[in-house]
This record gives C-alpha cells, sequence and structure tokens, in this order.
C-alpha cells in the first residue's frame, strides 16, 4: 500500500499541471450543479415565505350549484392527490373552568384526519382530531396561551350573536345578517396545540378547528358555504389540474405553494437544472480524458513497475489512488465554490426565477447538495476504473519497448465513458434533482433527444477516430506556405492522435453546440415577445399614475383627438381566480375582432367574456366555451367566451398576460367594482395616429403632465431587456461550461506535451525554434477550434427546434422558431478564442523546456 501512495503521490507532484487542471475541471463542473439547485431552492424559499401562506393546501375550491357530488368528482380529477371539505366562520370562545373573558375567534370545520395529511396545520402539543372527537378542538397557540389552556381544558363555542358579512347585491355592497340564536352553545374540550404555521397562523393563531359534522351541528342555523382544500399530485402540472377544475369549479391558487410551479417558471427552472447537468457531465468528461491519456504518458513507467516484480494490483492501486485524490479534491473545490457561487449570483439578485433583489443564502438543501457532490466524485472516480483494467492486461514486453495499449482498445474507454455519462449520470441526477412538474413526453423526449446529441458528440473520437484523424491533419497541412516545419509536424501529430484531439473538438462543440441552442431558445422567447406586442401593444398608448379623474370625462375628452379608436380604464378589476377586467364594450366596438363581428359586442354585454391568448392557451378554452367565476352575493356564474384576443385590456402595471374582460357594468354588479373614477387609461389609435394630442389633451385637462405615458415599441424594447437580463443565469451557466471546455483542451495539449517530450526535445537540439514550437500548438489549437466551430454550430443549430417544442408544451407560449442567427459566428470566434487561450499554458511549458533533459529523460 505504501508503494502504490508513494508513486500516486510522485505522479501527482511531478506533473502538478495536469493535476490541478484535472481537479479543476471537475470541480468547475460539480460546483456548477451545487450552485444551480441551491440557488433553485432558495429561490422558491425566498419566495414563499415572503408571501406568508395563510393556509397549507394547494387549492382551495368551492363547486358550482350544479355538481351534486363535488368531492368524488374532484378525486376522480388527473393530479388531485387529496381533498378535504371545509367552512370557516367566526366564533366566541371561553374557558369553562376559569369563567375568564369570551374572546372572539376563527373557526374552521374540516374533515377529520385531513388536515396534516394535506399540508394544513401541524399538531405541536397533543394529538389530531379524530372520528371518535365529536367534541374535540384544537386551539392555535396564541389562543392557547392567551386563555392559558392546556390540552384536555374545556371552552364554550358559540356563534357570532351577529355573524354579519358583507355581499355585493345588484352592485351594492350590504351586510349579511345571521339568523343564529344568540344563546346557542356547545362545550369541546382541547385535544391538541397547533404550531404557528399553515392554519395555525390564521388570524395571527386566533383559530379554532373542529370536526366538519360538529361544524355544521354548532352553525346549524347560520348560513355557511362549504368548500374544499386541495392538494396537488406533483407529477401533474398547476395549470392543467386548474385547467380541468375551471370546467366545474372555481378556485382560489395558493401564490406560496405556486411559486416555480406556472409554466414559464417551471420552463426556465427546468433550463436551468440541464444546463447545471450539462457542466456537470463536461467536468466529468475532462477528467475521463485526463486518465485515459495519463495511462498512454505513462506505459515505460508500467513496464517498468513489472520488471521490478511490482504486482498488478499493486499497480491498480495506484491509478486508484491518482483517481481517488484528484476525485476527493475536486468533490470539497465544488462544494465549497458551488455555495460561494450561489452566495454571489444571491447578492446579485440572480435567481432562477429571473433577475429582482439581492437574498441571503436563506439555507442550503444538504441532503440534496451532497448527493451532488457524492455523483460527482462517484463517477469521476469510474473514470479511473479503464486505466485499471487496462493495466490488469498489459504486455510486460510490451510496455517496455515503449508500445501503447491504448491504441488497440481506446474505444473501449470511449464507449465505456460516453455510456456512464449519457445514461448513468442524467438519470442519476434527475433522480437526485427531479424535473420541475411533469416529465411529459415532450420533456422526456427532448431530454432524450439532447442526451443522443451529447452522446454523437462525444463519442465522435469512438465512431470516426481516422476520419477525425485526416481530416483534422489536412486542414493543419492549409498553414504549409507560412511555415512548412509547424504543418508538417502539427498534421503528423493530429494524424496519430486522433482520440486526443477528437475528445477536445467534443469538449469546445457541445459549448458550441449549447450556446446556440440557448440563443436560439432566447431568440424564439423574445420573437413570441414581440409577435405578442404586435396584437396587443400595436397603436397603443398607457397611460398610468394619473390624477385620481373622472373616466367619463377623460373618455369624451381623449375621443375628441384624431384617430383615437378606444378608451380603456384599467382600475375596474377583481380577482376571483384570475385577473377579471371591467371595460365599456363600446369602447372595444371599433378595433379587433368585435369590429369584424358587431354580433360579439352583444353577446359580450349578454354576460360574454373576451379572454387573453395566455389565459385561453392555459384553461384550454375556446369561443363558446363556459367559464366559471365566483362572484360576491351573486354564487358562481357562468360566462361565455366570445373571444380569444390580446388586442384589448393590457396594463403594463402589473405585468399580466393572463385576464379576461367583462362588461363593466357586470363587474359592478357581480362584485361592487366600477370605473367611475381612475388612474390608468389604454388609449387605442388608428394606424398612422401621433400620440402627442392625446397627451397633451391630458395635461391640459389635468392640469398636469405628472404621469406615466407608455407606448407599444417602447414597452416592447424594455421587456425585451427585461427577458435579456433574466436570462444571465444562463450566461453564467455557459461560461462555465466554456471554461470546461477550455481546461479539456488545455488537459489534451498539455498530456501531449508530457507524451512526446522526447521528441520535443530532439526537435530543439536540431534546431526547431520556441516560435516553431508555439506555432505547433497553436495550429493544433486552430484545428480542433475550427472543426469544433463548426460542429457545434451545425448540432446547436439542429437542436434548436427541439428545445423550442418542448419550451412551447413547458410554457403554454406559443413560440415562433428562430435561430441563433449572428450569434452563430459568435459562438465559432468564441471557441476559437477558447482553445488558443486553452493552449498558453501548454506553450508555456514547452517554451521553459530543458531539451538536453528531455532528450535523456524521455
Amino acid at each position: 500500500m505504501n508503494l502504490a501512495l508513494t508513486l500516486a503521490s510522485r505522479s501527482l507532484t511531478t506533473h502538478p499541471g495536469r493535476a490541478f487542471f484535472s481537479i479543476l475541471g471537475v470541480a468547475v463542473g460539480i460546483a456548477t450543479a451545487v450552485a444551480v439547485f441551491t440557488l433553485d431552492h432558495v429561490t422558491v424559499l425566498s419566495r414563499t415565505t415572503r408571501l406568508d401562506p395563510g393556509y397549507g393546501a394547494d387549492l382551495e375550491v368551492r363547486p358550482s350549484s350544479e355538481l351534486a357530488d363535488a368531492k368524488s368528482q374532484l378525486l376522480a380529477l388527473e393530479g388531485v392527490a387529496g381533498v378535504a371539505a371545509f367552512f370557516q366562520n367566526d366564533v366566541r370562545l371561553r374557558p369553562v373552568a376559569s369563567g375568564g373573558a369570551e374572546v372572539r375567534a376563527r373557526l374552521i370545520a374540516l374533515e377529520e384526519g385531513s388536515g396534516p395529511s394535506l399540508g394544513v396545520y401541524h399538531v405541536e402539543r397533543g394529538s389530531d382530531l379524530g372520528p371518535a372527537d365529536e367534541h374535540g378542538v384544537l386551539l392555535g397557540r396564541a389562543l392557547a396561551e392567551e386563555l392559558a389552556l392546556e390540552v384536555g381544558a374545556e371552552v364554550v363555542l358559540a356563534p357570532p350573536e351577529r355573524a354579519a358579512q358583507r355581499e355585493c347585491v345588484e352592485g351594492v355592497l350590504r351586510e349579511k345578517e345571521s339568523s343564529a340564536p344568540a344563546g346557542r352553545e356547545e362545550v369541546f374540550h382541547v385535544v391538541g396545540v397547533l404550531a404557528g404555521e399553515g392554519v395555525g397562523k390564521k388570524s395571527k393563531g386566533q383559530v379554532a378547528i373542529v370536526n366538519y359534522q360538529s361544524g355544521r351541528r354548532l352553525f346549524a342555523d347560520v348560513f355557511v358555504e362549504s368548500q374544499f382544500w386541495l392538494k396537488r399530485d406533483g407529477a401533474v402540472d398547476l395549470e392543467v389540474l386548474e385547467s380541468e377544475l375551471g370546467k366545474g369549479f372555481t378556485f382560489e391558487r395558493n401564490e406560496a405553494k405556486a411559486v416555480g410551479q406556472m409554466a414559464d417558471e417551471r420552463a426556465f427552472r427546468n433550463g436551468v437544472r440541464v444546463a447545471g447537468l450539462f457542466a456537470l457531465l463536461l467536468g466529468l468528461f475532462v477528467i475521463f480524458h485526463t486518465l485515459s491519456m495519463s495511462l498512454v504518458e505513462r506505459v515505460r513507467e508500467v513496464g517498468t513497475l513489472f520488471s521490478l516484480s511490482a504486482s498488478r494490483a499493486q499497480i491498480a492501486r495506484v491509478f486508484f489512488g491518482e483517481a481517488l485524490v484528484i476525485a476527493g479534491a475536486a468533490g470539497a473545490l465544488g462544494l465549497l465554490g458551488g455555495l460561494a457561487l450561489t452566495t454571489v449570483l444571491l447578492r446579485l439578485g440572480i435567481t432562477t426565477l429571473g433577475v429582482g433583489r439581492s437574498l441571503p443564502l436563506l439555507e442550503v438543501p444538504w441532503p440534496t447538495v451532497t448527493w451532488l457532490v457524492v455523483l460527482g466524485v462517484l463517477v469521476a472516480l469510474g473514470g479511473s476504473v479503464y486505466p485499471i483494467l487496462r493495466v490488469r492486461g498489459t504486455d510486460v514486453v510490451a510496455t517496455l519497448r515503449g508500445d501503447d495499449p491504448g491504441k488497440r482498445s481506446r474505444g473501449s474507454f470511449h464507449l465505456f465513458s460516453t455510456l456512464l455519462l449519457v445514461a448513468v449520470v442524467p438519470a442519476a441526477f434527475f433522480r437526485v434533482v427531479p424535473i420541475v412538474g411533469a416529465a411529459d413526453r415532450t420533456l422526456v423526449g427532448t431530454l432524450l433527444a439532447g442526451l443522443v446529441v451529447l452522446g454523437l458528440v462525444v463519442g465522435l473520437p469512438l465512431v470516426l477516430p481516422r476520419l477525425v484523424g485526416r481530416m483534422t491533419a489536412r486542414l493543419a497541412r492549409l498553414a504549409h506556405s507560412r511555415s512548412p516545419l509547424v504543418a508538417q509536424l502539427a498534421a503528423r501529430n493530429l494524424e496519430q492522435s486522433p482520440g486526443r484531439i477528437g475528445a477536445s473538438i467534443s469538449a469546445v462543440a457541445l459549448v458550441v453546440a449549447a450556446f446556440v441552442g440557448l440563443k436560439g431558445m432566447t431568440r424564439s422567447l423574445a420573437a413570441e415577445t414581440e409577435v405578442w406586442g404586435e396584437s396587443a401593444l400595436s397603436d397603443r398608448v398607457l397611460i398610468e399614475n394619473l390624477p385620481d379623474a373622472s373616466y367619463d370625462k377623460l373618455a369624451r375628452i381623449l375621443h375628441e383627438q384624431p384617430g383615437v379608436l378606444g378608451v380603456e380604464s384599467g382600475d375596474a378589476r377583481a380577482f376571483p381566480s384570475f385577473l377579471l377586467l371591467g371595460l365599456r364594450p363600446a369602447e372595444l366596438a371599433r378595433h379587433g375582432p368585435l369590429a369584424q363581428d358587431p354580433a360579439l359586442v352583444a353577446a359580450l354585454e349578454d354576460q360574454g367574456i373576451v379572454l387573453s391568448e395566455r389565459l385561453a392557451r392555459q384553461r384550454g378554452l375556446a369561443a363558446g366555451d363556459q367559464v366559471l367565476v365566483r362572484t360576491s352575493g351573486h354564487g358562481v356564474q357562468s360566462f361565455r367566451v366570445v373571444s380569444v384576443s390580446d388586442a384589448y385590456g393590457y396594463f403594463f402595471h402589473p405585468d399580466e398576460r393572463a385576464y379576461g374582460i367583462v362588461d363593466s357594468r357586470l363587474l359592478e354588479r357581480f362584485f361592487c367594482v366600477d370605473d367611475a373614477r381612475t388612474r390608468s387609461l389604454a388609449v387605442k389609435l388608428a394606424p398612422g395616429a401621433e400620440r402627442a394630442s392625446v397627451v397633451a389633451a391630458l395635461q391640459a385637462t389635468l392640469g398636469t403632465d405628472r404621469f406615466n405615458v407608455y407606448d407599444g415599441p417602447a414597452l416592447i424594447d424594455l421587456m425585451l431587456r427585461d427577458l435579456t437580463v433574466d436570462f444571465v443565469l444562463f450566461d453564467i451557466i455557459l461560461f462555465l461550461t466554456a471554461v470546461l471546455a477550455g481546461l479539456g483542451v488545455l488537459n489534451g495539449q498539455l498530456l501531449a506535451a508530457i507524451e512526446k517530450k522526447k521528441e520535443l526535445g530532439i526537435l530543439v537540439a536540431l534546431g526547431t525554434t520556441r516560435s516553431q514550437l508555439t506555432g505547433l500548438v497553436l495550429v493544433e489549437s486552430l484545428v480542433i477550434a475550427g472543426v469544433a466551430g463548426v460542429l457545434g454550430s451545425l448540432v446547436g443549430l439542429g437542436l434548436t427546434p427541439v428545445l423550442v417544442t418542448a419550451l412551447r408544451v413547458l410554457s403554454g407560449l406559443d413560440l415562433p422558431l428562430r435561430s441563433a442567427g449572428p450569434w452563430t459566428l459568435f459562438a465559432c470566434l468564441a471557441a476559437i478564442a477558447l482553445t488558443l487561450c486553452a493552449a498558453l499554458y501548454p506553450v508555456w511549458r514547452s517554451n521553459r523546456m530543458d531539451a538536453v533533459r528531455a532528450v535523456r529523460t524521455g
């Protein structure tokens, strides 16, 4: 064992550059994967904490009056993991023993046993309600402390003397009174105290929970509306479930549970995770390449050890010990680097849901992070298996002659490494870091297509080694006119080392392909915004932060200006389960689809609704379908979809593209929200009309110019800039993968220089100049860059439609297909710069070489 440790230590210290860059390659890959997942975890955690949810269920659902057995229908829906009926109301509560003062609390009557399973509450002390607890009650921590109540105490519960609520009746807010008798009371015993989370935080902890039937009995003479708390199956996307619910239910989404679950957010988070996997794969590819080439460089050393009676097991332990040091150091460095990178990104406000305010590193998900590091270390160690197996089958006489044992079976190593990287690592990675949302066929198909492409590129040396050697050699001979010796030497090196050259080409080509594919995807996203802007913002002026003014007065004055087709108010809003705007049909009748068919205007007035394109896609709705909306005082109302269009209703703050539009009179009737006063307007102009007259008329009428004015083109430019900023995380990951590719090229050139040290020494002794040796390395690097740039660009252009198709499904966006365009040329130039930078260290090492010693020691 001491011999193995000594030889492994000697190998690492004799060639510190090779060891350092190998460790760095794996470490950067692990650090990127660790940073990606930790960043995503902290992003979701911070937004969830900031939302401070009042309950833990995913959705709060209300059935339409037409459903006979709502719970059974809910349980039958795909994606529903659990359902519990509940209702809530105020309640009077006082202790029995002390006869203390009466307090008012929030009562929740919930089906027994369903609270913990739905994640609604957690019992801190005592036990949960059971079927036998007909008179049991759970108290919030704050309520129990205020009344000094412990488990086993008795309390009196009674409905409020006047259980009054406000409701909207025909556009007027009225008090809704209860007919509950003031004297109804029941005694309950405390079975448990709630923790200060979920429902336990409602009403600042002043909450009591009883079984559903007990609550019904207590409030027998009071009108209560039964609802359902619903838990979602994580294998089904939230928006798919909401689309199914919308056919027979109204619902409210728990925004804290929906963080990162919406379609565009899932697309972004999954894209970042796949990019992290790509970086990890490339880092491991670097170590495989290094370990494979190091065996070639140490052929004579292995033969000498055999001749000195060293056993194959001892020599195998040398390689394994060396790999263990590299993988272990890389794992530790990758963990520290990943957490440091996460901290820096959070302080810059860069998250997996876009760029925003600075965040602290709230929590490290240690179980997942540890498994990611272990995965990287174990797979890196797997790269040592091949050299160990090659040592076990080495011909002693052949190694003493200096024969290369890898030439005959190097393909087996490429096959082994390709299968490990393409099949085993992705499967293990997504076992540790699962896909966000449903892994549907399109997403799985996209991942498989990407892995197939990865396998083809990584396996290039295996598939076409001779073609790689011949093609690169011919390219190198193009430099014959500038330097015949450099061209000839470079061509020979390339032709004799197809494995090393192919591996370097693969590393750089993968980065180029990823860059080209990503830029094609982001350009497609930008094109979607541009196409949407043509419909939603064309010839449209948005005015915000107006002094509170009469909408009728402003609309009348604006219609006096030339080219004004419609004036919409942005302040008549309600939020049943989506953004609902109240606009006047007459203001919509002169443009868009309503102008093409006057019958649609009448349909809108007759309880119709216009849906934006995004909301229609999210809910799976089209013209003629019914939309259920829970109203205030009028129960659940059905609206018929008269049109799906983005031509109406968009306002910049908030930037919400999923909304519906109803007649403003209906919004006032059902929600008591009118448009009499307004602080924001959207003015639709005829093509070619100038906005200056609109702005001037508002300034003259209001006597001030202190309001914000946005026009369509300016808003589109702003959105495109925001989109570019949000995707900066992808650019950072691409930069790290470019570093990994550079390390792969650097390792290949460095190992080649070590392998051919004696040959280079002879060339120097024969009069070859340092500049010619430098040219030799640079020509090889240029050839690698040129082939990798072309190959990567072709692969990236072919991968772009696959990525865009997957993003269409994930995001629900109608994305047009765009290529990377000029970024393709930039990727090729960047590949050249990358490989030339990677060649600087081998060039420096070659220029410092002692020719006499190189010839003597080999």
